[in-house]
């Protein structure tokens, strides 16, 4: 079955389910007329939290955009861009999986350079050596968490072979996880770094030690040739949202008390592991756009080979960071 068949079937199923996932922010204020847009992020992690905090600001209707943000399973995601059901997806690892298979969508931004990841353990496991022989807990066999946890892995003498990996879902389940002593070591985004801690288990690596691995956004080639302005419109307002960031860490931090519902000290901390990991100019080298490639040919087996134009165009993201000052 192809590609594109096999997601539309995938796609068929779950998508009214997926719609009901909604990210369950409400809106405050309505600007006259802005360009609505349905954003299909993965799940309710940080990670994807620009367009949430974007409203909260007044970003979105400063750049004349309405973001309607839904989560949906990332291969759902995938099909609803594809059949226009959806206008852009925070799932961008996996859109080049989705290139390589044929799928006529394309990155057009990077907004964060590494995953704010730290890997924790069960509180008897002291080193990285006791690892040996234990379950790591995984969100699924596809994470781009995933990679960077198996690097940082390796380079404290660990193979693949000598632990197993239980995919268990989400960060909740993972937590759950630990703390019963089902399983013994993970890694979490924010909050639940600090929510792991607090329940007594060890951190053993944190953000500086993983690789580059970029979220950013996904469209269509099709929306990108019909509907630039949009397109520059979006971009803008996540550029604008990791500069504002930046310069308002007490609003942010109380914008993820209440989103998350967090207790200050695990706010602060999320904020503090999340900003150094975002982009300054919405791009990212091509030699890990390449890597990005490389490793979704050998998961899977394709012998497919694309350019890299056709898997991502910065040309948008890049004229927009000249427009706003940005290099």
């Amino acid at each position: 079955m192809s590609f594109i068949k096999f997601i539309g079937a995938v796609y068929a199923a779950l998508l009214c389910l997926s719609f009901l996932l909604g990210s369950g922010f409400v809106p405050s204020v309505r600007a006259a007329e802005p360009d609505r847009v349905k954003i299909a992020r993965p799940s309710l992690s940080m990670n994807f939290m620009q367009p949430l905090l974007a409203r909260k600001a007044g970003i979105d209707r400063q750049e004349g955009i309405w973001a309607d943000v839904i989560q949906m399973p990332t291969p759902v995601a995938i099909a609803a861009l594809i059949a226009g059901d959806v206008d852009y997806t925070l799932a961008f690892e996996s859109s080049v999986n989705a290139v390589l298979k044929g799928a006529p969508i394309i990155g057009i931004e990077i907004y964060q350079i590494k995953l704010p990841q730290v890997i924790v353990a069960r509180p008897e496991i002291r080193t990285f050596a006791d690892l040996k022989g234990k379950n790591a807990a995984v969100p699924d066999l596809s994470s781009s968490g995933l990679n960077g946890f198996r690097q940082i892995l390796r380079s404290h003498g660990l193979n693949d072979k000598d632990y197993s990996m239980v995919v268990v879902g989400a960060e909740p389940n993972r937590l759950t996880s630990l703390v019963t002593d089902r399983l013994q070591f993970t890694w979490f985004s924010p909050p639940f770094h600090m929510k792991a801690l607090k329940a007594g288990m060890k951190a053993l690596s944190g953000p500086k030690d993983f690789v580059k691995s970029p979220n950013g956004i996904a469209t269509s080639v099709k929306k990108i040739k019909e509907q630039k302005e949009q397109v520059k419109k979006l971009l803008r307002m996540f550029l604008q949202t990791n500069r504002w960031m930046r310069s308002h860490p007490d609003e942010t931090i109380e914008f993820l008390m209440a989103q998350y519902k967090l207790d200050r000290e695990t706010a602060a901390s999320s904020y503090d592991l999340y900003v150094p990991t975002l982009s300054d100019n919405g791009q990212i080298e091509d030699e890990y756009i390449q890597e990005i490639i490389d490793r979704w040919r050998q998961q899977t087996g394709s012998s497919a080979t694309v350019p890299l134009d056709r898997v991502r165009d910065f040309s948008i993201v890049k004229e927009v960071a000249g427009e706003l000052g940005i290099h």
